[in-house]
């Protein structure tokens, strides 16, 4: 994959962009997000962030709250238009690595335009060496910081599909043999990615120790976020090809080993230093630097270039569509194999980012009218990115079955949460579709008991009239017009699936019966 060389941006605006990162609730006032459960496959975002006139920021006093340190001498050397806008490039919001459709921004009512993920992978490098200085870890070297844009950049198609390859079973049998050979350990999916990707043969020693870093860093990442196998930086090996291309650009020579395995000792001791940082004002900071690490794998920061009035507050807004992902427990990120549960399962989880202004709030509703969110109160349903349950009580939450809304302003909340989404179907279409079965069900055991069961009884030649098969058959026109029936949605529809599953196989239940019985002359 061929990426396009960054544009070398004024060293005052990636100054500021790295501030802004580093302090979002000085200058974001309010963020609002609403989901719209649209959709089996999508939920729609919409989010609003309201944000303070920077120039009031910059200005303020640094022990009042709000202020951020040297932003006035920064934006001093900006240029400002005929209007006073400024040109910035804003860190937008963190958005997960799943597909996103229908991406729009606005700032300060203009639409704007998002910066490649490679640049943002450079800034989001620069903001970590930031971070590592702070924290009293020394300075990062070149070779380290293209290893980390590598990793916050990460393309996942080539990975993905050499593992499909080899973890998931198709109709195809070429595919049982790979998988068989994978489990009897004669193929290491990752080692032949790495051997395909990169431009020099991988010998068993350096392979190994590749691994054994590989092995030491996920364990760290794991004490900050929940598992994930295409986290880039919870396996820093996946990134590597990218992590090769960058080096062929910068020093105009091919990638080697000995790159790879300095690179990635210099990242192993750069976590082992941050994890053993004691000094309360560096601890902090450290701690500031391995959430980032670990978030940065499964979140990618949105940035934009944009004119911003300078001494004048002004709104942010992001819509976008996200895949819908169901899983019964939030214990890890979904398994790349798929499962009963996510085929008709209907508990949904949505990542929500809640401390990145000084006051969230969140609503999520469903917008089909036959959907409603279900509720137990003894039931867990927001947890913190870690997967813990939230013990901090919110300002404000509201549970419905047709809205969620939760809203806090505290320091001490979750910056993400995730809430468990129970949907089903309107009382009234969960009543009538069981009412449905039941009642076909009923007419199934009714027509095999008099025709079969009083024939032998009775010893008569017919054990069924043909007005009692007709009368006891009138259930099917109810189930015919509840399969039937057209919904307003695929949600409904996901709804539905397990129980117009039943009902098809008892109406064809019914009618083979019915069929099966005149022509044994056991209906009249």
């Amino acid at each position: 994959m061929e990426i396009n060389t960054p544009r070398v941006l004024p060293q005052e605006v990636q100054d500021i962009a790295l501030l802004l990162l580093e302090h979002p609730r000085a200058w974001r006032m309010r963020a609002v997000e609403r989901v719209e459960l649209s959709s089996e496959l999508w939920a729609e975002h919409d989010r609003e962030i309201h944000v303070r006139p920077l120039g009031e920021v910059a200005h303020k006093h640094h022990t009042r709250r709000g202020h951020i340190p040297n932003l006035q001498t920064l934006m001093g050397r900006l240029q400002e238009d005929k209007k006073e806008r400024i040109s910035l490039i804003l860190p937008i919001t963190a958005l997960p690595r799943v597909p996103i459709l229908d991406l729009n921004i606005t700032v300060a009512g203009k639409r704007v335009y998002r910066l490649p993920l490679w640049e943002g992978a450079l800034l989001q490098a620069a903001f970590m060496r930031n971070l590592a200085e702070n924290a009293g870890l020394g300075p990062l070297s070149e070779k380290l910081s293209m290893l980390l844009a590598a990793q916050f950049y990460y393309p996942s198609y080539a990975y993905e599909s050499t593992l499909a390859r080899y973890e998931r079973l198709t109709r195809y049998p070429i595919s049982w043999w790979r998988r068989t050979r994978k489990l009897c350990n004669k193929v290491d999916p990752m080692r032949e990615y790495l051997s395909s990707q990169l431009g020099f043969v991988i010998y068993d020693s350096a392979y190994e120790r590749w691994v054994h870093i590989k092995e030491e860093i996920s364990r760290a990442v794991k004490d900050y976020e929940p598992e994930d196998y295409k986290s880039p930086t919870e396996n820093p090996l996946i990134a590597l090809p990218q992590f090769a291309r960058e080096f062929a650009r910068r020093c105009r020579q091919e990638l080697k080993a000995g790159d790879v395995t300095d690179a990635l000792v210099e990242l192993q001791s750069l976590i082992n230093g941050a994890q053993n940082v004691q000094e309360s004002e560096q601890a902090e900071y450290s701690k500031r630097f391995l959430r980032a690490y670990a978030g940065f794998g499964l979140r990618w920061m949105m940035f934009a270039r944009c004119r911003v009035p300078k001494d004048s507050p002004f709104v942010i807004t992001v819509s976008e569509k996200r895949p819908i992902v169901f899983t019964r427990k939030r214990s890890k990120n979904p398994n790349r194999n798929p499962n009963m549960h996510l085929l008709v399962g209907k508990t949904a989880w949505k990542l929500i980012t809640f401390r990145d202004a000084e006051t969230n709030h969140v609503s999520i509703r469903v917008s089909d009218p036959a959907v409603r969110l279900a509720h137990w109160p003894e039931d867990e349903q927001v947890l913190a990115d870690g997967c813990a349950p939230v013990e901090k009580i919110p300002d404000e939450e509201e549970r419905t079955s047709e809205l969620y809304v939760r809203h806090d302003a505290s320091e001490a909340r979750d910056e993400r949460l995730w809430i468990k989404c129970h949907l089903r179907l309107s009382r009234l279409s969960s009543w009538m579709l069981s009412f449905t079965i039941g009642i076909t069900l009923t007419a199934l055991g009714l027509l095999w008991w008099r025709g079969i069961g009083e024939y032998r009884t009775s010893g008569a030649k017919q054990g069924l009239g043909a007005k009692d098969a007709a009368v006891i058959l009138i259930p099917v026109a109810f189930a015919a017009a509840t399969l039937l029936a057209r919904e307003s949605s695929t949600m409904g529809m996901r709804l539905r699936r397990v129980r117009q599953s039943i009902l098809l196989g008892l109406l064809f239940a019914l009618l083979g019966s019915a069929f099966i019985l005149y022509f044994v002359h056991h209906v009249n």
